[in-house]
């Protein structure tokens, strides 16, 4: 099975967070309304290289995004406190945390892909080149998350969840210069590190 990216571009619905019971927060109490509990898998393998005893990463590399059932919930008494428009806005600031982890995902998968290009002495070597690709992107989620809620007061700071909202939407659609091309002949992205870089926020 050649590699393949999986669940980059998930839109979440509120029939993807599990309702947790809970009495309304009383006038003035600070309380977590929603959770998006966003993980990521990575396979790969390598390959003896034919005719030596070199290894190489081979082209069966999987990742795949998904939503953690049992930490992505809702509690229930925002579908009776909360408008329309500000619930519209909180599923908006739980898709941003979705995206981040999304991006750092891909944007391990593409470096990791990139690997496919060298020769290692064994698979130590190839894994060591694994494990800081991960270090550079999806290690940095939790820090990444952390500071995404408290710059957007987890998303009531219409401003900054705007620009956010910008950041992200510019590692998706931004292509890296000079131009370069997956396997399908799509432009590679920006990194989201890179976005956030681009617009002076750095981890």
């Amino acid at each position: 099975m050649p590699s393949s990216l999986q669940g980059l571009f998930r839109k979440l619905e509120w029939t993807d967070f599990a309702v947790r019971q809970e009495a309304p927060p009383k006038a003035g109490q600070i309380v977590v309304a929603a959770r998006t509990d966003t993980k990521h898998t990575l396979t790969f393998g390598p390959g003896v290289i034919p005719g030596t005893k070199k290894v190489r990463l081979e082209d069966t590399v999987v990742s795949r995004i998904f939503l953690e059932p049992s930490g992505t919930f809702q509690k229930s008494w925002i579908t009776s406190t909360m408008a329309q428009a500000d619930r519209d806005e909180l599923l908006a600031h739980e898709q941003g945390h979705y995206d981040i982890h999304a991006l750092l995902t891909r944007d391990f998968f593409l470096r990791v892909m990139k690997l496919k290009a060298n020769e290692y002495s064994n698979p130590g070597a190839l894994a060591a080149d694994v494990t800081s690709a991960q270090r550079a992107t999806v290690d940095k989620s939790g820090a990444v998350q952390a500071r995404y809620d408290t710059a957007t007061s987890t998303g009531t700071n219409k401003p900054e969840q705007a620009k956010w909202k910008r950041i992200i939407a510019s590692a998706f659609d931004t292509p890296v210069s000079p131009v370069e091309l997956m396997a399908n002949g799509n432009p590679v992205k920006i990194e989201l590190m890179t976005a956030f870089s681009n617009n002076g926020i750095t981890f």
